[in-house]
């Protein structure tokens, strides 16, 4: 995979592969991801090098760790979050996520 930057062909690419409806909100600062993985609402956030990416039943997005049905959260070099990047960090939090609920 070489997306580059083309995040449209990473998210229907993805969405594909993994039974998500994931789209960007946002790609400035902070960078948001919002949809569904599985028909569960998810939320991924980066920001100054640091990211989360969070499964919730009602608002993922104001979920924080001890709430959510699923939390995973890292590091990344800053300012080098790339359609593949972004990639590769979706599907290893997805894969996890399926590893959880069996």
């Amino acid at each position: 995979m070489m997306y580059g930057n083309n995040f449209t062909q990473m998210f229907a690419e993805f969405n594909g592969q993994y039974d998500s409806d994931m789209y960007m909100t946002s790609l400035s600062y902070p960078l948001q991801v919002e949809g569904t993985v599985n028909g569960v609402p998810v939320y991924f956030r980066a920001r100054d090098g640091d990211w989360r990416f969070v499964i919730h039943p009602t608002d993922p997005s104001l979920a924080m760790e001890s709430t959510a049905n699923f939390y995973c959260e890292g590091e990344y070099k800053e300012g080098n979050l790339t359609a593949d990047n972004l990639h590769n960090i979706l599907r290893v939090c997805v894969m996890r996520y399926y590893q959880s609920i069996g």
